[in-house]
């Protein structure tokens, strides 16, 4: 009976082991990313909803909604993410999700943050995409309006506060990538 246990027991914690392994490797990497929401997002309905005009309306997510809404979530949450502590990585980290021209933008930014004094006490901000407002779509660009949570920490306080950013998104091959942001 003993043995039965920890066999289970083993067996439950190599499950755990392979499922955290799996979820760290799709989070580490756009590439699986996109083919996790790919996968999930295949012919997917939103379900129906009420307009002011009493109008039921049906929306279908079409692959380039979906593929705008990943580049908008991890680009605005990398880029509005940051510490004192990690020399401009959120800022690194979003340009994989920018345009050429916005990725020279970025590092003239990554520049001027790392010309600057250095702060003595921590600060940081860890922001969270909540909800996307397409403001247009075209087949080759999209602007977009991300309303995101914004948890702003320091070594001696928390502080919870909702702000929005807008996107401006080009279709570079098959991919989207931001070509303009700007906090509101």
């Amino acid at each position: 009976m003993r043995r039965r246990i920890i066999i289970i027991s083993i067996a439950f914690i190599v499950v755990i082991g392979v499922s955290l392994a799996i979820i760290f490797a799709v989070r580490q990497s756009p590439t699986l990313q996109k083919a996790v929401l790919r996968i999930a997002n295949t012919n997917s309905v939103i379900p129906s909803v009420t307009q002011n005009t009493n109008k039921v309306v049906r929306v279908v997510a079409t692959p380039d909604k979906t593929a705008i809404q990943f580049a908008a979530r991890n680009f605005t949450e990398l880029y509005g993410s940051y510490s004192n502590e990690n020399s401009s990585s959120n800022i690194v980290q979003a340009e994989d999700y920018a345009t050429v021209s916005y990725a020279k933008y970025l590092q003239a930014q990554i520049a001027l943050q790392q010309a600057a004094v250095p702060a003595t006490a921590y600060s940081g901000m860890i922001t969270k995409a909540l909800v996307f407002t397409f403001i247009k779509q075209t087949t080759i660009s999209a602007s977009v309006v991300v309303t995101t949570q914004r948890t702003v920490l320091t070594s001696s306080s928390s502080t919870i506060e909702t702000k929005d950013i807008l996107l401006d998104l080009m279709k570079v091959g098959s991919d989207w990538k931001i070509n303009a942001a700007v906090w509101k």
